[in-house]
């Protein structure tokens, strides 16, 4: 029945999980594990919704490290170094 779903009728697998009532996690974690007869391309979207879905937050690029600067800056008689807080806060947009 999902088989038939996914490859003839097109369906995604996240519509045929509602259908059926289980997680849509589950379908892909069958097409994986090669209890269903699918494979990625033959699903609507090729498999492009499941990557998709990474999570992405709580990554940041470090810089350059503070015991990288010159050491000139720490003598502080060159205009121009200052130390600042380069935290946003997410609250606000804009």
């Amino acid at each position: 029945m999902i088989e038939e779903k996914i490859q003839v009728q097109k369906w995604s697998p996240e519509q045929v999980a509602h259908v059926v009532g289980i997680a849509y996690k589950t379908v892909y974690n069958w097409i994986d594990q090669g209890w269903l007869d699918i494979q990625l391309p033959d699903l609507p979207d090729h498999g492009i919704r499941r990557h998709r879905a990474k999570e992405k937050r709580g990554t940041f690029n470090h810089g350059r490290s503070i015991e990288e600067r010159p050491h000139k800056v720490e003598t502080r008689q060159e205009f121009g170094h200052f130390e600042a807080d380069t935290v946003l806060s997410g609250k606000r947009k804009g």
